[in-house]
């Protein structure tokens, strides 16, 4: 049987947040917010372990609005 990489466990990790994160969303869960921040850490440890400095600029920014979207949605209830 063959073993997973540490990447490639990342990356399944990091996907499967990330879609449990928008059917959150779309069923009108506040909390999908904080389930992306958790994909978009794990994506942020893989693209670390690549070296792939943009990326993390980009996860780092989709945390940056997945907490004001988790902060504005709870001044609107």
């Amino acid at each position: 049987m063959e073993t997973v990489s540490w990447a490639t466990a990342l990356q399944i990790v990091g996907w499967l947040l990330t879609v449990l994160g928008q059917v959150q969303v779309a069923a009108k869960s506040r909390h999908g917010f904080l389930t992306w921040i958790a994909a978009n850490a794990v994506l942020i440890a893989l693209c670390v372990q690549a070296s792939l400095w943009w990326s993390i600029g980009m996860y780092v920014t989709n945390v940056g609005v997945c907490l004001w979207s988790f902060q504005r949605w709870a001044r609107m209830d």
